[in-house]
């Protein structure tokens, strides 16, 4: 539950989507995306991840307050993330707390390193078929499969929207899978 204890002044965390764990149990990162009604239809207008500090129980540390990690329009350049109606979606960490966000609408899943307060962009990732990826999770043999799903890039106006799945090879094993089987190891 999002309260006024937990929000700093003038941070407003709307429409909330993706959210995600850090490997020690101690930060929660969730998006939030503002519309604004245009020509008759809602329009992306905004878009951050926010992370809030956790005690050792999972709840908000004492005088935690959300802060903002990343400014998602900042990151990919607001003019393109206005023109693609870019839209935070599903997010997955890596076992070294590399953030994978899918931008919906944008073609694109932004890798982003959330060691430090403010963290720092490690890549924008090209999707080679999904136009407005939706979510994503990390898996295979290894752990170091990103897949990303969503809605296919079209060839033409015409075409039914369809779903896609881009498997994409990253550096380090996701943080659920890495968890989930040291725990199945240990029983």
């Amino acid at each position: 539950r999002i309260t006024k204890e937990t929000t700093r002044p003038g941070v407003t965390l709307e429409r909330i989507n993706g959210i995600e764990l850090s490997g020690d149990g101690r930060r929660l990162f969730a998006t939030s995306a503002r519309n604004e009604i245009i020509n008759g239809g809602q329009k992306p207008q905004s878009a951050q991840v926010y992370v809030l500090d956790l005690d050792a129980a999972g709840r908000p540390a004492k005088g935690a307050k959300w802060r903002m990690m990343i400014d998602l329009y900042a990151a990919v350049g607001k003019e393109a993330a206005l023109e693609s109606g870019l839209d935070p979606d599903g997010m997955r960490l890596d076992s070294k707390g590399i953030m994978y966000s899918a931008l919906y609408g944008h073609a694109m899943v932004l890798a982003w390193d959330t060691n430090g307060r403010r963290g720092k962009k490690v890549e924008l990732i090209k999707l080679p078929t999904i136009q407005s990826p939706t979510n994503l999770e990390m898996g295979g043999k290894d752990g170091r499969t990103l897949v990303v799903v969503g809605i296919c890039k079209k060839k033409n106006v015409e075409e039914e929207d369809k779903a896609c799945v881009d498997m994409i090879r990253v550096p380090n094993p996701g943080r659920a899978i890495t968890d989930l089987r040291k725990r199945s190891n240990s029983h």
